[in-house]
């Protein structure tokens, strides 16, 4: 199965889910929208149309002055009512995937890795899929590839930039992170989508395209990926 959308909606809803089958939802890393909000998404599209959603910052980033325990995975009241919060929104969309972005502070520190395991080993994973997209250089893949095992998480890739690593699910997003600024906003060519289909080799992959161009890359991709699956 691969599953073919964008990051955020660049058309009306109703329009978007006829043509494209998961959308991933970005606004839920800042604020989780209000729990209305999400019903009425979930009513306006078809049932099989699926929703993945980034996980709050104030899971994974350095706690603010609203949440001052938030953040890092901590073992915190914060953090636990922000996973309450989350894992509540995700059931109202009926998401399967939850991304979990970890900013470049967030290295390979023995209490990062501790927070972190806790936190994962700790949470219902009965309904849900955890993808973990590590951002900075000091996450090498050897580590990242361990810490995946470990925990049972899905890497979340940009395939042009990192190899995918095996498992029965696959969560691509485009442009990845260390090729946003030079990528960001413009058109992949041809040759650029047939190799991102080449790597969407087993099991069920998700392919989300990112910023200006992200419908018409969409558009482009599933139709290579329905001629060729």
């Amino acid at each position: 199965m691969i599953k073919v959308g964008c990051c955020g909606f660049p058309i009306a809803r109703s329009r978007y889910s006829r043509d494209f089958s998961v959308v991933e939802i970005a606004a839920t890393f800042l604020r989780l929208p209000q729990w209305q909000t999400l019903r009425r998404w979930r009513e306006e599209v078809p049932p099989p149309f699926e929703f993945t959603l980034r996980a709050w910052r104030r899971i994974t980033h350095p706690s603010d002055r609203e949440s001052p325990g938030s953040g890092y995975f901590r073992d915190t009241p914060e953090v636990w009512q922000a996973w309450l919060e989350l894992s509540q929104a995700a059931s109202l969309l009926q998401s399967r995937l939850i991304i979990f972005q970890t900013p470049a502070g967030f290295y390979p520190h023995a209490d990062h890795l501790r927070n972190m395991y806790d936190f994962f080993k700790r949470v219902d994973r009965s309904r849900f899929i955890f993808v973990w997209e590590p951002e900075g250089k000091s996450w090498n893949s050897r580590l990242v590839g361990k810490v995946c095992r470990d925990l049972n998480l899905v890497c979340g890739i940009d395939p042009s930039q990192t190899p995918p690593l095996p498992g029965p699910v696959q969560y691509f997003r485009l442009p990845g992170k260390t090729a946003l600024r030079r990528a960001a906003g413009r058109r992949f060519s041809g040759p650029e989508l047939e190799r991102l289909a080449d790597a969407c080799r087993a099991g069920d992959v998700y392919v989300l395209f990112d910023h200006e161009f992200s419908l018409e890359n969409a558009g482009r991709f599933q139709e290579i990926v329905s001629k060729r699956f």
